[in-house]
């Protein structure tokens, strides 16, 4: 049982060292096999397709609010005060009281036909994608305040990612996720064997790979195990 334990803390540990990634596919498409299995050894990455983001350029803005009308409720209150009045002459009963509430229940009624204000603001965003293309994204929205020009955004819903993601290179990647001094660390660790974990003898073997397809993202070789974890799929006829 403590064995089972030992591995089962070994591959959780592992997994949630890994940290996960954005890399757009223009800089991953730039490495080569060897560079993009040495990065997924250490990390998850989520590649983001060039069309899904860029740098705003320019924007424009055009208020589409609408005021409010009190039209309503002033022509209800006058309706009622009249009416009142001329009854009030007519019957020779004329109260103030009954004057203001005539107008107030005129007003009230009134107040069905105002229409209430609407706050609306309309922007045009020109975003230039990591592939040099642009293109034009229309955001409506209850506020005045935009984004301005020289952001990097998610399109089409236009909302601001990590200003890196937009200056990102096949050489930046490379250099963040490669050339470092944690990777040449664990690079030249050997692989955990069972030994590792408490067992002993014939079983102190290294762990077994397996061709590990992760969505969209290129086969890598990793444990069984590793591979379920982030979510991939192992394929045993090609180890």
């Amino acid at each position: 049982m403590r064995k089972v334990v030992a591995i089962a803390c070994f591959i959780s540990g592992y997994a949630q060292a890994q940290q996960q990634i954005v890399v757009h596919e223009l800089a991953w498409i730039g490495l080569n096999q060897s560079e993009q299995d040495s990065i997924q050894e250490l990390h998850i990455v989520n590649l983001l397709p060039t069309l899904s983001f860029g740098i705003i350029i320019d924007n424009q803005g055009i208020d589409e609010s609408t005021p409010g009308t009190t039209a309503g409720s002033a022509l209800g209150g006058a309706v009622g005060n009249a009416t009142y009045v001329d009854r009030a002459i007519k019957n020779g009963n004329y109260s103030a009281r009954n004057q203001l509430g005539a107008t107030l229940i005129g007003a009230i009624l009134g107040s069905t036909l105002d229409r209430q204000a609407n706050s609306k603001f309309h922007f045009r965003y020109a975003v230039r994608h990591s592939n040099g293309e642009i293109k034009y994204f229309d955001i409506i929205q209850n506020d005045a305040f935009r984004h301005p020009i020289g952001v990097c955004v998610s399109v089409p819903n236009i909302h601001i990612i990590e200003q890196s993601i937009c200056t990102q290179t096949t050489e930046s990647v490379r250099s963040r996720y490669i050339g470092t001094a944690r990777w040449d660390e664990m690079k030249n660790t050997k692989p955990p064997t069972l030994a590792a974990t408490g067992q002993e003898g014939p079983t102190d073997k290294p762990i077994m790979k397996v061709k590990c397809t992760l969505k969209n993202l290129p086969a890598v070789y990793a444990s069984e195990s590793k591979c379920l974890l982030i979510g991939g799929t192992p394929d045993h006829e090609n180890k």
